[in-house]
């Protein structure tokens, strides 16, 4: 049994356990072996009950012990994130068939962030309210917003600069919106996922100031048009009303809108993912994460699990997380 810090006890579980060793940014296999060491040695002591607060500093030892010092820094930093009660806004940006939703969604699974909000979904909400002959740059793809566009030098401007002039201008005309949704999370301190193809690092810069709020951006990118093709007509399989023949049709104006992405990120040195494997690609989004949270978080261990482990193992006279286990309490 597990003894939380309310004094609500539940019985251990492994499942939750390793993700939170994923939070903190270790691989799963890794976890799972990490929480059945700890787990078998319990058992082995004869341990019916602990204190998350033991656990948590078993599991920061077993880790700096059995895999790496800086392991056990990433599982530290998560663990006085997650007592901190500080919101978290991440914000994932990438262009059409990056897989900003898929990575969003499986990041905010072992980070336990049940909010999770998409550019394109308040633009349909927009959409809905203005009509086209009013907002037309509104209601085209990010990719031909510049069709759009009132240019009266058209003809004088590069194709490239076309497209960034129109996704500008969609980023502008939702920029509004996606405030909102930051000021939001700020106001309640939850913590909030923002992905889309607008979610331009521009948006740091509306993070409501003065607050205690972390933010972590990262850029999403296909790097090999055979792939980025590959999963645009995927797309269109799975779900046949995102039209992939539509999107393959101006795969070029796709394909510069995702160099100009880039080129953005790189000015406002945003990291950039590249997502060739989901399993990875999660992990790096969440060792971003933890990067940015280390900026902000630099507690020892008896802060963050309380100075009660720090006496229990000066009593048992050990660092060592296998002798702590049998020392008695």
């Amino acid at each position: 049994l597990v003894c939380g810090l309310d004094g609500a006890t539940s019985a251990f579980s492994r499942g939750k356990h390793e993700r939170y060793l994923q939070a903190s940014g270790l691989k799963l296999e890794r976890a799972e072996q990490i929480t059945a060491l700890l787990y078998d040695h319990l058992l082995a002591a004869g341990i019916t009950s602990i204190t998350t607060s033991r656990l948590g500093y078993l599991t920061y030892l077993c880790l700096q012990q059995e895999v790496s010092r800086r392991a056990a820094e990433r599982y530290l930093v998560w663990s006085e994130f997650q007592r901190s009660g500080r919101p978290l806004l991440l914000m994932i940006c990438g262009a059409v068939g990056t897989g900003k939703s898929t990575i969003a969604t499986e990041v905010a699974h072992l980070l336990d962030v049940v909010r999770i909000q998409s550019t394109d979904m308040l633009r349909e909400v927009m959409r809905m309210m203005i009509q086209p002959r009013l907002l037309p740059v509104l209601h085209a793809s990010s990719f031909n917003a510049w069709k759009e566009l009132p240019v009266q030098d058209s003809k004088y401007r590069s194709k490239e600069q076309l497209i960034a002039d129109g996704y500008r201008s969609q980023v502008e005309l939702l920029a509004v919106a996606c405030e909102a949704i930051l000021q939001r999370a700020v106001e309640e301190s939850v913590p909030v996922i923002l992905e889309g193809v607008h979610v331009h690092p521009d948006l740091l810069r509306r993070v409501p100031q003065g607050t205690d709020a972390i933010t972590a951006h990262v850029t999403l990118a296909v790097l090999r048009p055979k792939e980025l093709k590959a999963r645009l007509r995927g797309r269109g399989v799975e779900v046949p009303q995102r039209r992939a023949k539509r999107y393959l049709d101006t795969f070029d104006s796709i394909w510069t809108l995702q160099s100009y992405l880039l080129s953005e990120a790189d000015r406002c040195e945003v990291p950039i993912i590249t997502n060739q494997d989901k399993d990875k690609s999660v992990q790096q989004v969440i060792l971003q994460v933890n990067q940015e949270l280390s900026k902000h978080l630099k507690a020892p261990p008896e802060k963050v699990f309380g100075e009660e482990v720090r006496q229990w193992a000066a009593k048992a006279g050990t660092s060592s997380w296998r002798e702590l286990i049998r020392s008695p309490a």
